[in-house]
């Protein structure tokens, strides 16, 4: 089955699904003016907000209800009510991964940055010679995947 949402009025810049069983059906989608829209993909949409610039990535926390949102300027972690919880100050930030504990961010100048989510801290930083285009966390936030433009 498919189905179409008209919840934007700009392009749709991400997407992510709550992957716990905590509620399998919501969907969080942001777009390029920075709107999010959170949907019960049974109910319809929870809630609607502003988070003030272009979205690039999108994850929802898996053990907690925080929704972390990637910037060109920071990583704002943001209840799904719209109220900013805190924000990792990371310019360049081209993706991201998340464990709900930490936050695995990919930048435009090759580094990967692994910080943790609660306290802002950057915790271990790796230096890639090209742009990291992907990035993986495991839930134990001991295994870590990363893709680069150069198909690495």
């Amino acid at each position: 089955m498919v189905h179409t949402y008209e919840d934007h009025e700009e392009q749709v810049t991400s997407m992510c699904i709550d992957s716990t069983k905590t509620n399998p059906y919501l969907l969080v989608s942001c777009d390029l003016d920075g709107k999010v829209v959170i949907r019960d993909l049974r109910e319809g949409v929870i809630s609607k907000f502003d988070s003030g610039a272009q979205i690039i990535a999108s994850k929802h926390s898996l053990h907690s209800s925080l929704l972390i949102l990637a910037q060109h300027e920071n990583i704002g972690v943001f209840e799904t009510d719209g109220s900013r919880v805190s924000t990792l100050e990371i310019e360049g930030v081209n993706t991201l991964a998340t464990d709900g504990i930490f936050v695995l961010s990919g930048k435009e100048d090759g580094a990967m940055e692994l910080w943790e989510l609660m306290k802002g801290d950057c915790v271990y930083r790796w230096q890639d010679i090209n742009k990291v285009t992907a990035v993986y966390v495991d839930a134990t936030a001991e295994n870590f995947l990363a893709g680069n433009i150069e198909g690495n």
